[in-house]
């Protein structure tokens, strides 16, 4: 069938009609020519989607680095591309590596994109297409988001709350994300508990601490807010039921999440009505 072919230039990937009989996978090391380079998608004329590579404190410019990346293209007409850094345009580290960088670009679907902003604004990261059920992400790997509302990329880091063994919770505004290990939580609430009763939910609500920066509290149905325009990106407000089949929280690049430690036992005691934390 007709469809889009890939043709690359410096940071931007140009989608041309061709013949795409199934899905394709591309192979591309980018030069990076700047600090903080944007990676551009365009369909012919048209600029469809455009990627800041934000960086990490430890690694601030990726000026004269290499972006290794699979550029994945399907039939179903989604343009997947994930990379990893590298000082070396012909070798790139592996995770066990202590200097691996991956990152992840949220997929742009080509083909129908009308259809994208019907059923995307404040989907979950696992419908974006950021992480993948039968696959856990490396925490190494970071993604770039991009907003729904204004259009702007930014980078967000993940916890699983499964494989931590915890719950998080998001602030107000979205600065800061916090953990806390079930172990701390006594009894342990289901999601069910939490979703059909929302008083035993105010009360552990209650118990948790401020957000370090930032303002407002901690809640566990808060969505995540993109950090440009505050459009809720993941929203638990309007999807609730969402909110427990979304193992992955996340945080914002050079953010730290704070979490309930030891250290919070006694400032954290539970009320005399609810045996919320573990004493």
């Amino acid at each position: 069938m007709f469809f889009q072919q890939i043709q690359i230039d410096n940071t931007a990937i140009s989608l041309v009609k061709g013949f795409l009989p199934q899905a394709r996978e591309y192979r591309h090391v980018f030069a990076l020519r700047e600090p903080q380079p944007l990676i551009r998608v365009l369909e012919g004329s048209v600029l469809r989607r455009e990627y800041r590579l934000e960086t990490r404190t430890t690694n601030p410019d990726l000026t004269g680095q290499y972006l290794h990346a699979s550029i994945r293209l399907s039939s179903a007409g989604i343009l997947q591309i994930e990379g990893i850094l590298s000082p070396d345009p012909h070798r790139y580290p592996t995770w066990q590596d202590p200097g691996f960088e991956a990152i992840r670009l949220q997929p742009c679907f080509l083909r129908a994109p009308q259809d994208e902003s019907l059923r995307l604004p404040g989907a979950g990261l696992l419908q974006r297409g950021l992480h993948y059920r039968d696959q856990l992400t490396p925490a190494k790997l970071r993604c770039v988001c991009v907003c729904d509302h204004c259009q702007q990329s930014f980078s967000v880091q993940h916890l699983h709350a499964g494989q931590a063994r915890g719950l998080y919770f998001y602030s107000d505004d979205s600065h800061q994300t916090l953990f806390v290990p079930t172990s701390r939580l006594v009894p342990l609430p289901s999601p069910s508990q939490l979703r059909a009763q929302p008083a035993f939910l105010r009360q552990l609500e209650a118990q948790l601490p401020v957000p370090t920066y930032g303002s407002g509290a901690y809640r566990y149905y808060n969505p995540f807010r993109c950090p440009h325009c505050r459009a809720l990106f993941v929203d638990f407000l309007g999807n609730p039921f969402r909110r427990a089949q979304e193992q992955y929280g996340c945080y914002l690049l050079n953010h730290t999440v704070q979490t309930l430690g030891e250290e919070d036992e006694v400032a954290f005691q539970p009320s005399r009505n609810s045996e919320v934390f573990a004493a």
